[in-house]
């Protein structure tokens, strides 16, 4: 119809509406075509509004292959990847291409950049695995404990010390930790495992409504100490919807505590509880001082407040570290030479995931997963995907998470990671695995399993 602009003749381009019909071959250029012809198409226009050439997605002759632009298979000139070719190819890998496989002129013959990391051993190099591994440092030389280079994947821990790792971030009340210098592992001789763990729990003990709170806890007259230290102690607020903050100053031992609410806190209320580790079981509250610094109402003016030691709850202290302590296992690590496995982690479900993320409790296991936190000796093996691991040593608890646009095709293997044993090979029961979040590609949840499907020495 005239005016309507559906396809007036003389109009070049149909400039369509939404809701008008478009038919591919009346030789109008409906929205969605690429080219239009009419029905029997032209030498550059397929009758099915395709236009012809590479790139299109139809393997025509002359093209050995047509992936509509770059992929790891296929060129964008529709010819096969092919280093020497001229065409750098990112997807497949290739950092460049110079139209030939000779050594030496700046382009390896596998089309890496050459010099360490492309793979190729060259000049003075010993090895080159294109990046870290087990037998192989990121700089081309081999892997010795003592060099100076933190090879995690080929279990090296430290190097000549421990960094900023803590005896705490191994589950340990106190003490120093150093650096083997035999193997480049953690040494725990020197951290102590205090005999009784508490659960010191603190509350607002006044009937009042804050809008803020400040607190110190005087622990000189306890035997123990605040598990962590400063910003990191172990404490847990019991206030929902409220800032609160810990800082365990560990020279003068007291514990400082805040909170701050534009809603308000009423007491009575319970503020937190920390964990708090000792060698004496008849720990109790008389042994912790408690004085207010700061208290403030919703309108900000002062007021007095009072905030007590409500419990002090003790067990016996063991490599499970989670709070609340007065939870225990019984998890003490035996003697005996320890040893490392692979440990590979399986979904078990035929899905397809956009997303995945799982925890793993290791705290029946007699030993750990080695790396702290997000340097987690762990191997994704989910191809294309972003992934983060992280190894929470004092909880014993490792987490992996992992997303893609490809999709997780299961069941299939998802990663892999060192385990340092003490005692005893670690047996698929020892690892209790939870998973916390699970979607397909159209971003809804799914139901899936994770577990432990094979346990290799190293």
């Amino acid at each position: 119809m005239a005016g309507d602009f559906c396809g007036e003749v003389g109009c070049p381009v149909q400039k369509r509406r939404p809701l008008c019909p478009g038919t591919c071959g009346n030789a109008f250029l409906d929205w969605g075509e690429a080219c239009d012809d009419g029905p029997s198409g032209s030498s550059s226009c397929y009758a099915t509004c395709t236009p012809r050439g590479c790139g299109n997605g139809i393997v025509e002759p002359g093209e050995a292959c047509d992936d509509r632009g770059e992929t790891t298979a296929c060129d964008s000139d529709c010819t096969p990847v092919e280093c020497g070719d001229g065409l750098i190819n990112h997807t497949a890998g290739e950092q460049c291409d110079d139209g030939n496989t000779s050594a030496g002129d700046g382009c390896a013959p596998n089309c890496r950049i050459e010099g360490c990391g492309n793979g190729l051993i060259e000049g003075t190099e010993v090895c080159d695995d294109a990046g870290e591994s087990a037998t192989c440092d990121v700089d081309c030389t081999r892997v010795v404990c003592g060099d100076g280079l933190v090879n995690v994947t080929a279990g090296e821990e430290c190097e000549g010390n421990p960094g900023s790792v803590l005896c705490e971030d191994r589950g340990f009340s106190t003490g120093s930790i150093a650096c083997d210098s035999n193997d480049c592992t953690l040494d725990t001789s020197g951290c102590v495992r205090l005999a009784y763990r508490c659960a010191v729990g603190l509350t607002l003990a006044s009937s009042q409504t804050l809008g803020a709170l400040q607190y110190e806890v005087d622990y000189s007259s306890a035997s123990g100490e605040f598990f962590r230290r400063g910003g990191d102690v172990a404490c847990t607020s019991s206030l929902p919807q409220v800032l609160s903050v810990f800082n365990d100053h560990d020279a003068t031992r007291t514990l400082v505590g805040g909170a701050v609410s534009t809603l308000g806190f009423t007491g009575p209320v319970d503020l937190a509880t920390c964990r708090f580790d000792t060698d004496q079981a008849d720990t109790n509250a008389a042994q912790f001082r408690v004085s207010v610094v700061d208290a403030s109402t919703l309108d900000l003016f002062p007021t007095n407040a009072t905030v007590a030691v409500k419990t002090v709850t003790c067990g016996q202290n063991t490599t499970t570290t989670t709070l609340p302590p007065t939870t225990t296992t019984t998890t003490t690590l035996p003697p005996g030479k320890s040893k490392k496995y692979d440990v590979v982690f399986h979904l078990d479900d035929a899905v397809t995931l956009g997303a995945l993320q799982y925890q793993v409790d290791y705290s029946d296991a007699y030993g750990q997963f080695l790396g702290l936190e997000l340097d987690a000796q762990c191997t994704n093996l989910i191809n294309g995907s972003l992934f983060a691991f992280n190894n929470d040593l004092a909880t014993q608890t490792l987490v992996h998470g992992v997303i893609t646009l490809s999709g997780i095709r299961g069941p299939t293997s998802v990663a892999r990671c060192v385990f340092k044993a003490q005692g005893r090979k670690p047996v698929a029961s020892d690892f209790h695995i939870v998973v916390e979040d699970a979607t397909g590609l159209d971003l809804l949840p799914v139901d899936v399993t994770v577990s432990v499907s094979a346990i290799h020495r190293r």
